[in-house]
């Protein structure tokens, strides 16, 4: 047995998994390889009540009536007018329970549950058949006085989670963010556009950037925070970007 299976296997002992939405005995926290997976911070029970984002749409994630045999069916709005992005993976649906771990972690800064969300995103990047493999994982980044405010960037964190998980180079040093707007959460989808319009840069002491990135988030409302920070480095020489989200909101409405 390996040595950091045979550590794995020892912490799992010593520190019992605990589902951090019940808080019931979770599963074995490290894999055969000895890797972390997400059912070391949340139980089988609790996962299943997590809402699948099935069929969705294979450009914005939005979720889908019915999706037939075509796993790359997109919606009526992407068809009509394409985002920056090629695919989005947003697994799950922003309604309760998930809900309420994402704000546990976004604001109020539990650590372990973002540790979970990203092992959730990492799972289900892994069942992807035939899946491109990007050359960099990018997070979304806070302006400087928000990060300040919270302490921490939630999409760097899960970044940096699914680029170890992945063993995809991490990429923060390549978006920036401006002056602060107004809050997006604040907006309907036609101002959300509008306030984000300009809102990132590319850091000038960057020589080269990769072919293929995937940008990660938290949670996907209207895509335009995405879709701006893809249209960005599409303009700057990357061909795909691609979306990592925990989960889709759906359409108001």
């Amino acid at each position: 047995m390996a040595v950091n299976q045979m550590i794995s296997k020892l912490v799992d002992g010593l520190y019992p998994p605990v589902c951090v939405l019940c808080g019931e005995s979770g599963q074995a926290g490290h894999n055969n390889q000895g890797k972390y997976t997400a059912a070391a911070d949340i139980c089988r029970a609790c996962q299943q009540d997590l809402v699948q984002n099935e069929p969705a749409c294979y450009q914005c994630g939005i979720p889908l009536s019915a999706a037939g045999n075509n796993p790359r069916l997109c919606c009526a709005d992407c068809l009509q007018s394409p985002p920056c992005f090629t695919r989005t993976l947003a697994p799950y649906l922003y309604q309760w329970p998930l809900d309420r771990l994402v704000q546990a972690f976004k604001f109020q800064g539990d650590l372990t549950v973002g540790r979970m969300l990203a092992g959730l995103i990492q799972g289900n990047i892994e069942k992807l058949a035939n899946a491109a493999v990007p050359d960099a994982i990018i997070p979304i980044p806070l302006h400087r006085s928000r990060q300040q405010q919270r302490g921490f960037n939630q999409a760097a964190l899960l970044a940096a989670d699914l680029a170890k998980g992945l063993n995809i180079p991490l990429r923060e040093n390549i978006l920036l963010r401006g002056k602060p707007r107004l809050p997006q959460v604040e907006l309907d989808a036609k101002a959300r556009k509008k306030n984000i319009r300009g809102v990132f840069a590319l850091d000038a002491r960057v020589a080269k950037l990769p072919a293929h990135v995937a940008l990660v988030d938290d949670v996907m409302t209207t895509g335009s925070t995405l879709s701006e920070a893809a249209r960005i480095l599409l303009e700057r020489g990357v061909e795909r970007v691609d979306c990592w989200v925990i989960a889709r909101a759906p359409k108001p409405g």
